[in-house]
């Protein structure tokens, strides 16, 4: 009997939110929140808890109704498939929160009620769960509220810290010494660095920056409450959680207040970011990078992008320059971003999914290895994106990688290798399958970086260069999958591109580099690597007919013994073979081929190198 493995209790949230969820109700948020920390702490040290919750997008659009449509069941199917992780666990279903919340009542080591008032509470209490085992609970006097009916299931459950009426904007930040920033949303924050990060109590070197628990309907009064928990990142939080991550909701600038807090004097959720960021390395002593998972909201908030259909729209920046000044931020702290960015942010069981062992070693071939330069054709270099979040990775896999096309043409595909901390089955099940026209590099990088802030002038620290510490954390993961090159190197507006960031990229990457377009870098070889810029982005959303057209005009624009190179967002490989199809038959001059990166870099040294 020592050798039975422990039961998986499986909850349908899904079922379990049915009605509730639809009305997009404070008690499916709620619910949703409290069982992702419950997640988070009895999944820790091994799997116990796996949810049944978000369907998936992608395959739902491209009209396949099958398991593979159901994010949760995909995965699961794959983890109980002969010698995986949860081969031999026994499966116990249920659609009850209840039972589950009773199950594992002896986890539980206490409670954290959150202020609506103060929305950004309730990630100080999600720092708060991970780091004291607690469950985190709206504070309200409904008596249907799930605060209610929780109380009444687990009575004797102690209330370790009520964060109701403790922010107000004034005076003192409670429990500190600091003067209020002026800004209750802030102190909160604040309050957590002096108390949660700085004592030890969370990991500095996990951060976690996802909506904080505003109702979507108090800044677009159009919308519900909580339409939509996957892209909320709600449940998310298990792994973070379970990594005691500190989490956070804040506005990368300093030139404006949040758009959803425009009391505050400009630039007080910037200065609280950096105040939270600086602790963070102070903590690591600046010997180690900081994982943060995440992305800005910028549907909702901190940019002009109105999605949720926000009103008034009071920011003046937009969402792009957005993201990239919080990667620049996060980057010059030491930081990089797994992105879980809207559209596909939702993630459920990463806290399971953690435990999912790796070889110590992937392997992946080069088909393209013998081939010889020919100046008279075009050459063709497709880079398969935006793989820099565990959500996007985990939920574009079946859509994707599983495309029967795939293998047909040469393909270039960008996952950052740190996404394998939180969805290691994705690595495994992709280096499984590999066919000789699959190549995997880096997306971005180990992570979404800005490489130009790793080094030189950091413009948001006086931190000393990172380099040589990214490096080190990075390498180790290049190696153990493989990957020689990376394929989208973004640097936003932070230009131009420093030697030292050439030579860094080339460490990770002596097999070549895709770059984002633009006055940053010039095709051509440095320290002994092959850049190459884009030419375009291609969303999945193109028409085939687009594609095609795309590609014969930049063939025919970049001539014989020319380059080409697309940024292909979250394309499918079908998509790309009836592209070339499309050119091969309507063009018939055109002589172009596709190559594999490792050839199409080393032709392109051939033409390029001094």
């Amino acid at each position: 009997m020592g050798n039975v493995l422990p039961e998986i209790v499986v909850l349908d949230l899904k079922a379990a939110l049915s009605g509730e969820d639809e009305r997009g109700t404070r008690w499916a948020y709620d619910a949703a929140k409290a069982i992702a920390a419950l997640q988070g702490i009895v999944n820790r040290r091994r799997p116990n808890l796996f949810l049944r919750y978000l369907s998936n997008g992608l395959m739902r659009e491209r009209s396949q109704p099958t398991d593979s449509c159901s994010l949760d069941t995909y995965w699961l199917n794959w983890l109980r498939q002969s010698d995986r992780m949860l081969a031999e666990h026994t499966l116990v279903e249920t659609d009850k929160i209840c039972e589950v919340f009773t199950r594992f009542a002896d986890s539980i080591h206490g409670i954290v009620i959150w202020d609506e008032s103060v929305p950004s509470t309730a990630n100080v209490a999600a720092t708060l769960a991970g780091a004291k085992n607690l469950i985190p609970l709206r504070g309200s006097t409904a008596a249907d509220s799930f605060f209610a009916q929780f109380r009444e299931l687990l009575p004797n459950i102690p209330v370790e810290h009520d964060l109701r009426d403790m922010f107000t904007g004034t005076g003192k930040i409670p429990e500190t010494t600091l003067g209020s920033t002026g800004s209750a949303r802030c102190d909160a924050y604040l309050w957590a660095v002096e108390n949660i990060l700085r004592n030890g109590l969370c990991s500095p070197a996990y951060l976690a920056y996802y909506v904080d628990g505003i109702p979507w309907n108090t800044v677009a009064p159009k919308s519900l409450p909580y339409p939509d928990l996957g892209n909320a990142g709600v449940l998310n939080a298990d792994y973070w959680i379970s990594r005691q991550a500190f989490f956070f909701d804040l506005s990368p600038w300093s030139d404006e207040p949040g758009t959803d807090d425009p009391q505050q004097a400009p630039g007080t959720d910037y200065r609280t970011l950096i105040s939270i960021l600086e602790a963070a390395n102070e903590m690591t002593q600046g010997k180690r990078m900081i994982t943060c998972g995440g992305f800005v909201p910028w549907w909702l908030k901190h940019c002009r992008a109105n999605w949720a259909g926000r009103n008034p729209d009071t920011s003046k920046h937009d969402a792009v320059p957005a993201e990239w000044r919080f990667v620049d931020i996060l980057t010059a702290h030491n930081g990089m971003l797994d992105a879980d960015a809207y559209g596909l942010t939702g993630l459920t069981n990463a806290s399971v999914y953690q435990h999912c062992k790796l070889r110590d070693k992937y392997l992946q071939s080069h088909s393209g290895s013998e081939k010889t330069y020919d100046p008279k054709k075009t050459y063709v270099l497709f880079g398969m994106l935006d793989y820099d979040s565990a959500a996007w990775l985990a939920q574009a896999i079946p859509a994707n990688w599983d495309d029967p096309n795939r293998g047909k043409v040469p393909l270039w595909w960008g996952f950052n290798p740190i996404l394998s901390d939180r969805v290691p089955m994705v690595f495994d099940h992709v280096y499984s399958t590999l066919t000789p026209n699959d190549t995997v590099g880096a997306d971005e990088g180990l992570g979404y970086v800005n490489p130009n802030l790793l080094e030189g002038d950091r413009k948001f620290s006086t931190l000393p260069p990172a380099g040589e510490m990214y490096l080190q954390h990075a390498k180790p993961y290049f190696e153990r999958f493989s990957m020689t090159t990376t394929v989208f190197v973004i640097v936003g507006d932070q230009v131009p591109v420093t030697e030292r960031t050439l030579q860094i990229l080339a460490e990770t990457s002596p097999d070549g580099i895709g770059f984002q377009g633009g006055d940053r870098v010039r095709d051509g070889v440095y320290f002994g690597t092959a850049f190459k810029q884009e030419e375009q982005d291609w969303f999945y959303a193109m028409k085939p007919e687009e594609t095609a057209k795309a590609l014969e005009h930049f063939i025919r624009q970049k001539g014989a013994g020319g380059f080409v190179f697309f940024r292909c967002i979250l394309f499918s490989p079908t998509q790309i073979v009836k592209a070339v199809e499309q050119v091969r038959q309507q063009a018939p001059d055109l002589d172009f081929e596709v190559l594999d990166p490792v050839t199409y870099f080393r032709f392109m040294k051939k033409e390029k190198q001094p």
